[in-house]
């Protein structure tokens, strides 16, 4: 897909692409690599959206994302709910 003069750096043309980590829109004139915010307001998402987060549903599949193995990603979630929430 294309934008034409909507680049927020140079108002150069948009295109999406992607690679092995996924999809981006960059520019063609200056080869700005867009935020997920701006991508959000380029597609007309409304911009207090939260970006996604990844959540693992076991610890097996978190060591392909963070490097992480099964025990490490454990013990993280157990710190993680036994600090108490304000």
């Amino acid at each position: 897909m294309f934008w034409l003069k909507s680049c927020p750096r140079c108002s150069g043309d948009l295109y999406e692409d992607h690679d092995l980590h996924g999809s981006f829109v960059a520019c063609l004139q200056c080869s700005h690599y867009l935020t997920a915010a701006d991508e959000a307001i380029l597609r007309g998402a409304p911009a207090n959206t939260p970006p996604a987060t990844p959540v693992f549903a076991n610890a097996s599949n978190a060591s392909v994302s963070t490097g992480l193995n099964g025990a490490e990603v454990s013990q993280f979630n157990e710190v993680r709910t036994a600090v108490p929430t304000i």
